[in-house]
């Protein structure tokens, strides 16, 4: 309410003036190179993001492949992906240096694309990757 003795302000002039002061506030200039990739925060990021917390378990989460030995002598990639094959067969895809993935892998190292490791390796892959769905099912049921 005005003051008394005080004229009051026409309406056309106060809605005149709360319109410019609206288009005022939503006005927004451009950076110079018109991307408009500056905002209330700061110029914009690559997109990366940082997470950090605790840690501990992370060394137990992360599957590391066994170190296998496979020996100098002639049979002893023969005999490598025997183990392999059975070690598949038996279920035994990727516990210790005698499952089916390290054996496969360590085949593969001495010789890369032998065929029957890429095979197995692959064969193994999948049947992890089945394990892994029967276990979330599990899970999930």
């Amino acid at each position: 309410m005005p003051a008394p003795g005080r004229p009051r302000p026409p309406l056309r002039a106060v809605a005149a003036a709360l319109a410019l002061l609206l288009l005022a506030a939503c006005a927004r200039e451009q950076p110079p190179d018109g991307d408009g990739a500056e905002g209330a925060a700061g110029p914009r990021a690559d997109g990366s993001v940082t997470i950090s917390g605790d840690d501990r378990l992370a060394g137990r989460l992360t599957w590391r492949a066994p170190e296998v030995e496979l020996g100098e002598d002639e049979g002893s990639v023969p005999d490598a992906l025997e183990r392999a094959r059975l070690a598949l067969e038996a279920g035994d895809l990727d516990a210790g240096p005698g499952s089916a993935i390290p054996l496969y892998r360590a085949v593969l190292e001495r010789e890369p694309g032998r065929e029957e490791a890429v095979d197995g390796l692959e064969r193994a892959l999948q049947a992890l990757l089945a394990q892994g769905g029967e276990a979330v099912a599990r899970a999930g049921a």
